[in-house]
C-alpha cells in the first residue's frame, strides 16, 4: 500500500514509519522535512500536500496537537482554540480534504488519547479534544464513500522502554505503533484503539 503518514519525525510517527516500511510504500508528510511540507492547521496546505502526493491507500495522522494542559482557571478561549485549530480541526480537514485523494477501500487513521476516556486534573481541554477526535471518527466512518475507513487510536503516555512502561498511564512506542498497523491492515472501521493499560 502507499500511506501517508503526517507526523512521520514525531515519537509515535518516526515509530508507525518504522512498523510499516518493510511492507508498504511510505510518504513522509511535516512541517520542515520528508517527501513533502505541510502545516496541519492550515486547510490550504493540506490540500497542496494531497496534490503533491497524489493518491494513496491509507493516510495516517500522527503529529502533534498543539493541546492545552493547564488547571481549570488558567483555560481562557485562547487556550482551547489551540487544541481544536491543531489536534481536532488539522485531522478534520485531513479527512474532508482527504477523501477524494483515498483510494477506494483505503483508510485513515487519526490520533487522539487516553484523556478522552480517564479524566484527570489539568485535562479539560485536552481531555475534551481528544474526545471530539474520537466522536468525528465515530459519525465519519458511516458517512465515508466507497468503502474508505477511518479509526483513531488513542494511546496514553508513549515512552521508549519497556522498563519506563510498567506504570499504568505509560505504553511504549512499539505497542503504540501496533495500532496503527492494526488499524490500516485490518477491516475495522468507526473504532477507536486504546493502548492503555489503565482499569
Amino acid at each position: 500500500m502507499d500511506i501517508l503518514i503526517i507526523g512521520a519525525f514525531g515519537k509515535i510517527g518516526s515509530k508507525v514509519v518504522e512498523a510499516l516500511q518493510e511492507n508498504h510504500d511510505i510518504i513522509t508528510a511535516a512541517l520542515t522535512r520528508g517527501d513533502v511540507r505541510v502545516d496541519y492547521r492550515d486547510a490550504q496546505s493540506i490540500r497542496a500536500m494531497y496534490e503533491a502526493v497524489g493518491t494513496v491507500d491509507a493516510v495516517v495522522f500522527a503529529a502533534g496537537g498543539g493541546h492545552f494542559w493547564g488547571s481549570f482557571d488558567e483555560i481562557g478561549e485562547e487556550q482551547v482554540k489551540i487544541g481544536l485549530h491543531g489536534k481536532l480541526l488539522g485531522q478534520i480537514n485531513t479527512v474532508l480534504i482527504g477523501t477524494e485523494f483515498v483510494r477506494d477501500g483505503g483508510s485513515f487513521t487519526l490520533t487522539s488519547g487516553y484523556r478522552s476516556q480517564h479524566p484527570g486534573p489539568n485535562t479539560v481541554v485536552v481531555g475534551t479534544v481528544n474526545a471530539a477526535v474520537d466522536a468525528f471518527v465515530r459519525h465519519a466512518a458511516v458517512s465515508l464513500p466507497r468503502g474508505i475507513r477511518i479509526n483513531t487510536v488513542s494511546p496514553a503516555h508513549v515512552v521508549e522502554t519497556e522498563a519506563e512502561a510498567r506504570q499504568p498511564e505509560y505504553v511504549t512506542r512499539k505497542e503504540t505503533a501496533a495500532a496503527y498497523v492494526q488499524s490500516i491492515e485490518g477491516n475495522m472501521t468507526g473504532q477507536m484503539l486504546p493502548v492503555w493499560n489503565i482499569k
